[in-house]
């Protein structure tokens, strides 16, 4: 858990890209994907003694959610663009297929644009709605 918590830190800091950069890399992608059936994500949680609890006798906290937390934080981290115009790590999370499937898309709008004359814009919203 706490490796989860040190890399979810080095991408919330100012050198953001260049860790996304070497974590994708190092195939952070694949380890990731290795360890979400892992988790116990529709489980109801154990029920440890209290004196095991992580923040007191009165706390509903478990390691369990605490190492979900920390999972989906460095998945946030990872994918998140806030430092670049484009981000790119997001799509690596992506299946083969899901990558094809989003690439067509992309084409297809871009087809439609050119031939519009649009440029970059996105293709009029038509609404065809009775009485409006």
């Amino acid at each position: 858990m706490e490796i989860l918590f040190v890399l979810s830190t080095m991408l919330g800091g100012r050198r953001k890209p260049d860790v996304q950069q070497m974590l994708a890399d190092m195939g952070i992608v694949e380890s990731l994907t290795d360890m979400f059936p892992r988790l116990s994500w529709g489980c109801p949680p154990s029920n440890p003694n209290p004196i095991e609890r992580i923040h007191g006798p009165d706390c509903e906290c478990n390691l369990e959610s605490a190492l979900r937390v920390q999972y989906l934080r460095l998945v946030h981290n990872f994918c998140d663009g806030d430092c670049t115009p484009a981000p790119k790590h997001k799509y690596l999370m992506l299946s083969k297929e899901e990558q094809e499937a989003e690439a067509m898309y992309v084409s297809d709008i871009d087809t439609r644009n050119i031939t519009n004359g649009m440029g970059n814009a996105p293709p009029p919203l038509k609404l065809n709605v009775k009485g409006f």
